[in-house]
């Protein structure tokens, strides 16, 4: 986030049920250093979130953009006023002044494709010599997250996660959005990694953001997941809508509805019966559907609201079928019936693709 949730207002934000927010320093890079590095209170207080866990890391989560390279020395990154350098020792000057809870370390991370074995391992070698550089220099009191490396390099990806697992890092973060394929091949290529690091630390992962992908990355030790996924449903006017029920129960439910398309013109439903969001309390699907037409910006605070408030509601839902010992064959319904086309299977297929 720049700050602030995307299309919401801080008193939007109290509706939901959040209790953490993931900050990207490229956002603040207007200058160097960034001009809220001199603000006394710290990040929760310049930006009004001191009841909120707040996560930092260098590259925005829910989009990694091209950047033309990096070097021993720094990483280059993409700001609203071009592309700027940061070395790891400004970034870790940043976060003891931003003392945030929790971030993540600086990493290579490589945007080319198809890059070279001996581009990987530079990648690799960089970013384990800057969370060294990283944990030497952070005052005590933040934790500090690993960032696991290796693009789609088996043997890489394994000496990055042994790596970092003997540092002494409070969790992990797998970026998935470093590699351009699709989901699946991405959470082939994390399961690598997943294998080599302690199960007792947090792993973060980024670019698994869809509900499918979410199961199976559970499955697979996946803790923490980014929320671009709302987001960017909302900027396509989609309203989520799917449902995670016990095994068992039948569900009819589509996975999102499109509210530019004309059949919600006269919709006057709200936008999933029961949900409890203010959206669907207050207002209806033709209403949006105006609303996007018309141009709105009321239209995008109402599908993120909801978007948000039913994403977080699918992990409450998968917390309570795990408390109930359900999770594995209602995440298999739930697969067989949402997932998408490369992993659309029955559940005999996902039992074998899981165990």
């Amino acid at each position: 986030m720049r700050g602030s949730v995307l299309h919401l207002t801080p008193d939007n934000l109290q509706t939901i049920p959040v209790d953490s927010l993931g900050i990207t320093l490229e956002h603040f890079l207007e200058a160097q250093p960034p001009a809220s590095t001199h603000f006394m209170g710290g990040i929760h207080k310049f930006l009004n979130l001191e009841d909120y866990l707040l996560f930092f890391d260098v590259r925005d989560s829910g989009k990694l953009q091209h950047i033309s390279f990096n070097t021993d020395k720094y990483v280059s990154v993409v700001t609203n006023q071009g592309c700027r350098k940061v070395t790891a020792e400004e970034y870790v000057r940043y976060m003891n002044a931003y003392n945030p809870d929790i971030f993540a370390s600086i990493a290579d991370l490589i945007t080319d494709k198809n890059p070279s074995l001996k581009r990987v391992k530079k990648s690799v070698d960089r970013t384990l010599n800057w969370l060294d550089e990283t944990l030497e220099q952070i005052k005590e009191g933040i934790h500090v997250f690993g960032v696991v490396t290796g693009h789609d390099k088996h043997e890489e990806r394994v000496r990055s996660a042994q790596e970092t697992a003997n540092r002494n890092v409070a969790g992990f973060v797998l970026n998935g959005f470093d590699l351009d394929i699709t989901s699946k091949e991405r959470l082939d290529l994390m399961k690598i990694s997943l294998n080599h690091l302690p199960k007792n630390k947090p792993r973060v992962a980024y670019g698994l953001g869809a509900p499918e992908y979410v199961l199976l990355g559970i499955f697979e030790g996946i803790d923490i997941f980014d929320t671009s996924y709302p987001s960017e449903q909302t900027s396509l006017g989609h309203a989520l809508t799917f449902l995670l029920l016990e095994n068992g129960i039948k569900n009819e439910q589509e996975k999102f509805i499109d509210l530019w398309d004309n059949k919600y013109r006269t919709d006057f439903r709200p936008i999933l019966n029961g949900c409890k969001c203010y959206a669907c309390q207050n207002h209806t699907r033709a209403y949006i559907f105006h609303l996007l037409a018309a141009h709105e910006m009321l239209a995008t605070v109402l599908l993120m609201s909801h978007n948000l408030f039913h994403y977080l509601q699918f992990f409450k839902d998968i917390r309570k079928s795990i408390n109930n010992n359900t999770f594995t064959n209602t995440a298999m319904q739930f697969i067989s019936m949402y997932g998408s086309n490369d992993i659309k299977m029955n559940k005999t297929e996902i039992r074998h693709l899981l165990f």
